[in-house]
């Protein structure tokens, strides 16, 4: 069994193949995927940081990436999309179903044991309508409407079908009649509710049983049911590690209220100290921009050398950030970029300098500029330490680096985070 996933950030490609590890699964992740000869891994992850690109780029990036894949010995092709609808998701359905050419292009991206429900068409997160939530105010790519189907329609172009949960509640045979009737129907893009994770069972199950060649598309909740519909049993794998008692550097850019609320319940732990970049002085090149970087270098240095756990944080005063960028002519976009390419500046220099072996990264832009800066070009994915909080090993740079989407983890994650990366349990 041999599955690719295409991801539009790098904690969802972490958080997608981390469905794969416990199955036995050996999984690399591509920060910069390298089109080489057939992999030995089970499962490669494609991470196109395109969540925000301008579609026209998207949709090449993706084509280029699907192009390969469609040569390649994979027998499960899955596209990753953000379980909260954010991104070019149309446009990169189209530019894979332009290349793959499937029977169907089957979407779920429910994952209803997150709070992602996908109920009569309707996106629910966390029990709200998902256009009620802050993703409809997300500083580069927003989400205002809450109807799966109808979103999917109006950014691919296509008319789309819907499987409903009482659908789903009818089993495999029904379920088969129905795909049979999208394809009379020309009916190419389905989309799945899911409101239990009994049901994205069932989908796959009844689906992977019918002669149809697929492009399952969804969060990390659908992958999560795949392996099992295939007849790959659950095993865990134990991966030798070494883990010290060194300090660890957290980076944390997503300023999400579960990530925020996470981080103030690590500081009231008293593991870790943290160092606040301020997010509206570091957007363009100039002397108050200098100031600030080297104050967070010299905190966060001297918190690492006297052996503290360190948390560099973006500020979240989202409202002046976005006044002063506009004031400097920069979109959301460049904001958010601006930060993150600080954060992966400040950590490159923390980690040479004091050989720092041991990362946390939240909040995927970060994630990536992170490791685009140490150049770290692949992660060899080790664990999943709870659901969407991924520990994955740079064998190159024999770096340890967990990732962690925003939304996703408990209140303690950060604390259990630390714990696991210093050899506890």
């Amino acid at each position: 069994m041999r599955i690719a996933i295409v991801a539009d950030d790098l904690t969802g490609a972490n958080d997608c193949g981390g469905q794969l590890v416990r199955y036995g699964m050996n999984v690399s992740v591509q920060i910069n995927p390298v089109f080489s000869e057939e992999t030995d891994y089970d499962a490669v992850v494609f991470n196109t940081v395109s969540r925000s690109l301008p579609a026209d780029q998207a949709s090449a990036i993706v084509k280029e990436i699907s192009t390969y894949v469609n040569t390649q010995s994979f027998d499960i092709i899955y596209k990753k999309i953000d379980s909260t609808m954010r991104g070019n998701i149309g446009t990169e359905l189209n530019a894979m179903y332009e290349v793959i050419r499937p029977d169907f292009v089957m979407i779920a991206p429910g994952y209803p044991k997150n709070g992602r429900q996908i109920i009569e068409r309707i996106h629910h997160l966390n029990g709200q309508k998902l256009h009620h939530t802050e993703v409809s105010r997300d500083p580069k790519t927003p989400v205002l409407k809450s109807d799966v189907v109808d979103l999917i329609a109006e950014q691919t172009g296509h008319r789309v079908g819907h499987l409903s949960k009482a659908d789903l509640d009818q089993g495999e045979a029904y379920i088969s009649q129905k795909l049979h009737a999208f394809k009379e129907q020309g009916l190419t893009y389905i989309v799945s509710d899911s409101v239990i994770e009994q049901d994205l069972e069932m989908l796959v199950k009844a689906i992977t049983a019918l002669p149809y060649k697929i492009v399952w598309v969804g969060s990390a909740g659908m992958m999560n049911h795949l392996p099992k519909a295939y007849q790959v049993q659950e095993k865990h794998m134990a991966k030798p590690i070494q883990l010290t008692a060194q300090p660890v550097l957290l980076v944390i850019g997503s300023v999400s209220k579960m990530g925020r609320a996470q981080l103030q319940h690590l500081m009231d732990s008293g593991r870790a100290h943290r160092v606040e970049v301020r997010s509206e002085k570091v957007l363009t090149e100039g002397h108050e921009r200098q100031q600030e970087m080297e104050r967070v270098h010299r905190e966060a240095s001297i918190g690492l050398s006297n052996g503290k756990n360190v948390v560099i944080v973006a500020s979240d005063n989202m409202k002046e950030t976005r006044e002063t960028g506009a004031q400097l002519g920069m979109t959301p976009i460049q904001i958010s970029d601006a930060i993150s390419t600080s954060l992966g500046i400040l950590t490159k220099k923390l980690v040479e300098e004091l050989e720092i072996k041991k990362l946390f990264l939240t909040g995927g832009d970060t994630a990536y500029q992170v490791l685009e800066h140490l150049d770290i070009q692949e992660i060899e994915l080790v664990e999943e330490l709870e659901p969407g909080v991924l520990l994955g090993q740079s064998i190159a740079n024999q770096m340890y680096v967990v990732t962690k989407a925003g939304n996703f983890g408990s209140d303690k994650t950060l604390e259990n985070v630390i714990v696991k990366l210093q050899g506890g349990v």
